[in-house]
């Protein structure tokens, strides 16, 4: 089965009924060797969380290697629960993939189209 989706990606066994998402990667990404100029700055939101996350790391480290054990659950993939360091300052948006085309002017990008509920965004 051929999608349009995937026109112009070097082809591999990615592509053939066979699910390998190294290959694809693999076979058609461009590393970036740039700098990070083009990112936009740290939210006061993500800065916060970044403080809390290193004094969690400094505690962990100074009680041994393990801030805290469940001893009544055994570990699973699906075992815990989603967790948050501060849910008020994460933001997780998850969306539904609604178009996905080459990018016009750079052959290893692609842009998509997300649905995230109230509004539809483009990401490249």
């Amino acid at each position: 089965m051929r999608f349009d989706a995937w026109e112009g990606f070097v082809p591999g066994k990615w592509s053939s009924d066979e699910v390998d998402v190294r290959d694809f990667i693999q076979r058609n990404y461009t590393p970036y060797e740039g700098d990070g100029s083009f990112l936009a700055p740290a939210t006061a939101a993500t800065e916060k969380l970044w403080k809390e996350i290193l004094k969690l790391s400094e505690e962990e480290r100074k009680a041994g290697g393990v801030l805290n054990a469940d001893t009544k659950i055994v570990s699973s993939l699906t075992s815990q629960g989603a967790e948050y360091i501060d849910k008020n300052l994460e933001k997780i948006v998850v969306g539904e993939i609604t178009k996905i085309e080459r990018h016009p002017d750079a052959d290893k990008l692609i842009v998509c189209q997300v649905n995230i509920g109230e509004e539809t965004i483009q990401i490249v």
